[in-house]
């Protein structure tokens, strides 16, 4: 996604939270049983589906390394905050 190209992921997980596979802002398709089968359907939708390669690229900034950092320690400091006050 990075890449500004969408993605086919099994449907569990981390996939869940990066992954969009639906409504104007999908950012790939899911593939919800670990088979053969369920895998060349996604592959089958994949190919026939439009994807906006632009809001591809944007959902995935939104988990670049220096915002997960600058995410991470502003949660910690308000714990922090929260439990000394």
């Amino acid at each position: 996604m990075p890449c500004s190209e969408p993605v086919i992921a099994y449907g569990r997980g981390g996939a869940l939270e990066t992954v969009v596979d639906s409504g104007n802002n999908r950012t790939g398709l899911f593939f919800r049983e670990q088979t053969v089968k369920s895998l060349l359907e996604a592959i089958e939708r994949f190919r026939v589906t439009t994807f906006d390669t632009e809001k591809i690229k944007e959902h995935a900034l939104k988990f670049d390394r220096d915002i997960y950092k600058s995410k991470m320690k502003n949660f910690i400091e308000k714990k922090i905050s929260e439990y000394f006050h």
